[in-house]
């Protein structure tokens, strides 16, 4: 009964019904879009952190740990520390890695950069090196690498070009390698396009003055890697150890913490679009004040009077967290394959962040859009209905 008599208010004036809905909808709509957006982003940015960056567990000398920013090469561990941990069970991947800041020598033009020393066999794969090649072909475990795109166009360097490569040693001397650029890569990370240099490890160990020494060990896994770091942890040597990604502190947690910002943000957007229900509920119990006053004189009770108007916000709701459901699923399906180009914003920041930003497409966002835009819609009408409907018949009844 109520539910048909709510349904027949809500066809009786268009306008108002008109008006709600779209509110709900734009409301629902834009939370969708936001929260792919901001999802695709953060998402982005923590895979290039765990992939270049971390692994799930990265073993690496402790003193290295208070220092990582710097990459101080001195405080390294052996190399055969990885095929030690390799046969651990979970783990799917051991990459061994150096990183080192170096001067590039390229004729008169010199150039401040990191040399970035891949275990090739393993990081291949992991880095989509082969599918970031624009020209020429992937390094070899010889005196080969390849460079990023824009630095490549800055300092004039060409497949097949000698360059110079003057760093520190572990000893503080200073020490130069020539390499053979051996290709020219774009992995849509900025950054990395300016900055790096991709090489065999073992020519930065040479580098280095390293020996069979590196700086890091990144581990991936298929499971727990908490446990995997402890069993880690009781195999290395005492001046190694085992940290787990989410322990790494610094970027990844306030990446982290963005992102449940970002997800209350989008639910205040909701919120917001909320308010307007509020609003053109007061006025729709305003002006319906004599309609409230004569469904109690004859007979029907507040809370029977409360439930109408909830019920009206509930199909209204519904409707229009459906509409705003479907259009923001559209939206965050064409983000997430099409995406944008923001390589303007990005090309002097020194964050992992691709230039093209892709959504994310995901169905329990969705669809938890729908039942947040649903309650809200509906219980947000409760208060101004409930204050006049408490009124006195005869209050109700005088113009």
């Amino acid at each position: 009964m109520i539910g048909k008599m709510a349904f027949r208010n809500l066809k009786r004036n268009k306008g108002r019904t008109i008006v709600v809905l779209v509110s709900i909808s734009v409301a629902v709509m834009f939370a969708c879009i936001m929260l792919s957006l901001i999802n695709g982003m953060i998402d982005s940015y923590l895979n290039n952190y765990k992939n270049f960056q971390y692994g799930d567990i990265r073993v690496a000398n402790k003193k290295f740990f208070d220092r990582e920013q710097f990459m101080p090469i001195k405080y390294s561990i052996d190399e055969s520390i990885a095929d030690s941990i390799g046969e651990v069970k979970g783990i799917v991947n051991v990459s061994k890695r150096i990183k080192m800041p170096v001067l590039l020598g390229v004729g008169k033009q010199s150039e401040n950069v990191i040399l970035f020393g891949a275990d090739l066999n393993t990081d291949e794969k992991l880095l989509k090196l082969n599918r970031s090649i624009k020209e020429g072909n992937l390094p070899n475990n010889g005196r080969t690498c390849i460079v990023g795109e824009n630095l490549a166009k800055k300092m004039n360097i060409k497949t097949g070009d000698s360059i110079l490569i003057v760093g520190s040693d572990r000893f503080m001397s200073l020490n130069a390698v020539k390499l053979v650029v051996s290709g020219v890569f774009d992995i849509d990370i900025p950054y990395f396009n300016r900055k790096f240099i991709f090489t065999s490890y073992r020519n930065v160990q040479m580098l280095g003055r390293l020996g069979k020494r590196v700086t890091e060990i990144v581990v991936f896994t298929k499971g727990n890697y908490h446990k995997i770091a402890d069993k880690i942890n009781k195999e290395i040597p005492g001046n190694a150890k085992a940290v787990t990604i989410d322990r790494s502190g610094g970027i990844y947690v306030w990446m982290k913490l963005a992102l449940i910002i970002y997800q209350l943000m989008s639910l205040a957007i909701v919120f917001l679009g909320a308010m307007v229900i509020i609003n053109t509920m007061l006025m729709v119990v305003n002006e319906r004040k004599r309609e409230i006053g004569t469904l109690k004189a004859l007979g029907m009770s507040d809370t029977e009077v409360e439930k109408l108007f909830m019920s009206e916000a509930f199909y209204m709701g519904g409707l229009g967290s459906l509409i705003g459901v479907v259009a923001g699923g559209f939206a965050s399906y064409f983000l997430a394959t099409h995406g944008f180009d923001f390589s303007y914003m990005f090309k002097k920041m020194e964050f992992m962040f691709n230039s093209h930003m892709y959504g994310q497409f995901s169905i329990p966002i969705l669809i938890s859009m729908f039942f947040v835009g649903v309650i809200v819609s509906t219980f947000v009408t409760y208060l101004p209905v409930k204050s006049e409907v408490s009124k006195e018949v005869v209050d109700l009844l005088e113009r």
